[in-house]
């Protein structure tokens, strides 16, 4: 895999679920200003194509973009320190709840976060070395 510490893939982890968090907003309101436009009127139909539809569009493919980044790094985190079966169980989960509502972007990379805490804090290296 390389001799990239885990907290530089963490702090790359912690980087794409940021980028899909914000993008996330952005498509909350855009998608506001959609129905807003579509309530008052407020632009022609090209003005909602090239202000509205294609800027949807563009973030919704960052979403998918970043979250599968976020995965990728859940699993390299995981992988790096306990194991194959660690690193695909969390990072499937990710993509799992990821299509409901991006809840696998916020949890499962936090949950990753607070194991090699508690690891650190108890001095082994991951769940193959505890008792």
């Amino acid at each position: 895999m390389g001799s990239v510490s885990t907290d530089l893939l963490v702090e790359r982890m912690f980087l794409a679920r940021r980028v899909a968090l914000v993008t996330a907003g952005v498509l909350i309101a855009l998608l506001i200003a959609m129905r807003l436009s579509e309530r008052f009127y407020l632009l022609t139909e090209r003005g909602v194509q090239l202000l509205l539809i294609t800027p949807l569009w563009i973030a919704l493919a960052l979403i998918a973009v970043a979250s599968l980044v976020t995965c990728y790094y859940v699993f390299r985190v995981g992988l790096c320190k306990s194991g194959l079966g660690y690193a695909l169980g969390h990072a499937l989960l990710c993509m799992a709840l990821s299509c409901a509502g991006l809840i696998g972007i916020i949890v499962v990379p936090l949950q990753v976060r607070w194991d090699i805490q508690r690891w650190r804090k108890e001095g082994v290296d991951g769940p193959s070395e505890e008792k």
